[in-house]
């Protein structure tokens, strides 16, 4: 359903916009929204698809995708601040991070 909601905002152009705002909203917040839904249900269908029936394995399964994904975040937090906020400038942080001038 998602992927369906995405091909769908793909095939918009800019003419279908009223304006400048409105094209930026839609590339900053609802495109972003539809992948981060697609990517969150295609990830957990990995995860309990592969499941373990034991339940110290699985806790384990969990805790190790949890970290996982608290490093993803704390390495993308420029991008993830950025989308979080209406501060323009953070944008200059997601394209050229900090790590490329250390």
């Amino acid at each position: 359903m998602v992927q369906e909601f995405i091909s769908r905002l793909k095939s918009l152009k800019p003419k279908d916009f009223s304006g400048v705002d409105a094209e930026i909203n839609f590339y900053r917040n609802i495109i972003p929204f539809f992948y981060g839904q697609l990517i969150f249900f295609v990830k957990v269908f990995q995860i309990e698809s592969t499941l373990p029936m034991s339940e110290s394995i699985r806790q384990r399964r969990f805790n190790k995708e949890r970290k996982q994904i608290e490093r993803y975040y704390a390495s993308n937090l420029d991008a993830y601040q950025y989308f979080k906020t209406d501060d323009e400038s953070l944008i200059l942080l997601c394209l050229f991070p900090k790590r490329l001038f250390l």
